[in-house]
């Protein structure tokens, strides 16, 4: 499957950036460089409402679980783990800059094959 086309607006690229900087990654990490690498970046106020953003409410579902999930996209220092995932999280770095109805295959674990993740809705 080829990937999605992403968009990131500017103020989360260059804060995602900033803390991939400070920190010992991992293929994670890696991962979410490259979605980072490939992104279109907007400015700000030029962000389509239906695009996962840093502290969107997503709805998101995975393949393999066949479970939904609607949580919220934060920081690692911001996490409550019951209501928010963390953007260095596989799941998390899956969702970054999809937008509705788009879905991308995505490692959930280190070693594990790639599972689908898909956004059923975004509200910010």
């Amino acid at each position: 499957m080829k990937k999605p086309n992403v968009i990131i607006s500017q103020s989360d690229y260059l804060k995602i950036s900033n803390l991939l900087d400070t920190i010992d990654g991992g293929q994670n990490c890696d991962n979410l460089i490259e979605e980072l690498e490939r992104a279109q970046i907007l400015p700000d106020k030029e962000m389509p409402d239906d695009v996962v953003k840093m502290h969107s409410t997503v709805t998101f579902s995975i393949a393999t679980t066949h479970r939904t999930f609607t949580l919220k996209l934060v920081y690692p220092y911001e996490r409550d783990k019951e209501k928010s995932i963390s953007i260095l999280t596989p799941a998390g770095s899956a969702l970054i800059g999809l937008s509705v109805g788009q879905r991308i295959e995505w490692s959930l674990t280190q070693n594990s094959a790639p599972t689908t993740v898909t956004v059923k809705s975004v509200s910010n």
